[in-house]
């Protein structure tokens, strides 16, 4: 210390004789140190503080604290120093901002108390450590959370972050998946409420074997939206930290239902083509000795009435192998063969109904029709799609013998589609079965062939469409038909 800094001391009192090893102390601190008088002038500096700050000691005494204190941090800095000096607070610790005489901020630590020697005016004591460094990575750490959230919030994969269970963190895209309006919606909720039930036991040990440290590759699952829509999904899990000492785990999730449809679409085409090959080189083969076979039972029956019952059954039996090779000969028809034209749907619908209201009233079944007016018109086969809307509505009116609702629905699908769907309130359909729905010969009826649904499939692929089958058992079936809508002209 210089000469002038001891006359100083001495003049101030701000150390009493004896006590240099406190000088020294104040002198040599790593911490910055500053001794205040009560109007806020600077008495004393020490080499740390004016380091922190960047004013000489002798600048600073010429200051005032609040001449170097951050304007944003000065009025709540002085308050204190008013609670302190009336008593209200004997000392505080704080994070504080100073201007450096350079003009950038230095965040410290500051801490203050207050200092009354017998006598003599009050003075606050003041330690500084710079922490600047500190606040700056914090600062950059939270920018970069920040940015973490805002690039998981709107990467167009869903992503899911979860702990012990409970969703804890879902971005925009999994919202979406998931059917919500919001993150409120789901977030707090467990894991399990939008999984499957069968598949509940094998992601609790999927999720046991990630925090165990083995990882997972891509898994499949059913997701269950919030409207009860299920959803394949593949999915990938991996741990990416703790908090409070529990595993918090990531999920990225891929939306597989369109290729799971195209998949399906792809082996049905295959057994499609597969049995429109077969049926282009047996069909007219079969047909021919059909035909003979026929006109000489009928002949023997119209010369005798011995065996009547017999002759009966046999002319019922090749009835229903003319009719299985009518629908060969469909599936054997080229696309090319088809007539499309512009054809009203609702009309279509009505003149399917009016056929076929005898056979509902019959069964007790009530028909109720929605058509969206939005909804107009259609390219198509008309005797093809007609063929497809009277197969699907006579399947709805048998599988409800006691009666109930067949629901006709014609609406958008979306800008460029529209969707008929048939729900019927009849035994519904196993699930293990759902999937054959389509293979040729095989049906849920105990005489079908199976061939009149594949032929509906055949018919709607040819008119570049989709048709979808729902069924839960005791609950009824729900069929969506989406082709492609004709745009309206202007």
């Amino acid at each position: 210390m210089s000469a002038n800094r001891d006359r100083n001391a001495g003049h101030n009192g701000l150390y009493a004789p004896g006590c240099d090893i406190f000088r020294h102390a104040f002198e040599v601190s790593m911490s910055g140190i500053a001794i205040v008088a009560a109007d806020g002038r600077f008495l004393r500096a020490n080499r740390s503080f004016c380091d922190v700050t960047g004013y000489a000691e002798e600048k600073l005494q010429a200051l005032s604290f609040s001449g170097v204190a951050h304007p944003d941090d000065r009025a709540s800095c002085l308050r204190l120093l008013a609670d302190m000096a009336d008593g209200r607070v004997v000392s505080f610790q704080t994070e504080l901002r100073f201007v450096h005489s350079q003009g950038h901020t230095v965040w410290a630590k500051f801490g203050c108390s207050l200092y009354r020697a017998d006598g003599e005016a009050p003075r606050y004591l003041l330690q500084i450590v710079e922490i600047t460094a500190y606040k700056q990575t914090e600062n950059m750490l939270r920018d970069n959370d920040q940015r973490y959230r805002q690039l998981l919030k709107r990467l167009p994969e869903p992503i899911a972050i979860h702990s012990e269970g409970i969703l804890i963190y879902i971005n925009d895209a999994g919202i979406e998946l998931l059917g919500a309006a919001a993150q409120e919606d789901i977030v707090g909720r467990p894991i399990f409420d939008f999984i499957h039930p069968d598949q509940h036991q094998y992601t609790a040990n999927t999720i046991k074997r990630i925090i165990a440290g083995g990882g997972t590759g891509y898994s499949e699952y059913q997701l269950c939206r919030l409207n009860g829509e299920i959803v394949d999904i593949e999915a990938c899990s991996t741990t990416v930290y703790e908090f409070l000492g529990k595993p918090v785990i990531q999920t990225v999730i891929r939306d597989i239902s369109e290729r799971k449809r195209t998949e399906a679409f792809l082996r049905r085409s295959d057994k499609l083509a597969a049995v429109g090959q077969l049926a282009a080189g047996v069909a007219h083969e079969i047909r021919n000795p059909l035909t003979a076979i026929k006109g000489f039972v009928q002949l023997i029956q119209s010369r005798t009435t011995e065996n009547g019952s017999y002759l009966e059954i046999m002319l019922s039996e090749l009835e229903r192998i003319n009719t299985i090779v009518s629908e060969f000969m469909l599936l054997a028809k080229p696309e090319q063969a088809m007539n499309h034209q512009r054809k009203d749907l609702r009309k279509l619908i009505e003149d399917i109904l009016t056929l076929l209201n005898p056979q509902a009233l019959l069964n007790n079944v009530e028909v109720q029709t929605e058509f969206d007016p939005d909804v107009r018109a259609i390219q198509c086969d008309e005797a093809q799609m007609k063929q497809v809307f009277v197969n699907v509505i006579k399947n709805a009116i048998e599988a409800m013998p006691n009666g109930g609702l067949l629901a006709i629905q014609v609406k958008p699908k979306n800008k460029r589609h529209v969707m008929i769907r048939f729900a019927d309130q009849g035994a519904g359909i196993p699930k293990e079965r759902l999937s054959k729905l389509g293979e040729p010969f095989y049906s849920t009826k105990e005489k079908g062939t199976g061939l009149g649904l594949m032929m509906c499939y055949k018919i709607i692929e040819a008119h570049r469409g989709e048709l979808l089958v729902r069924s839960k058992l005791n609950k009824g079936t729900t069929i969506d038909i989406v082709l492609p809508a004709m745009m309206e002209q202007p």
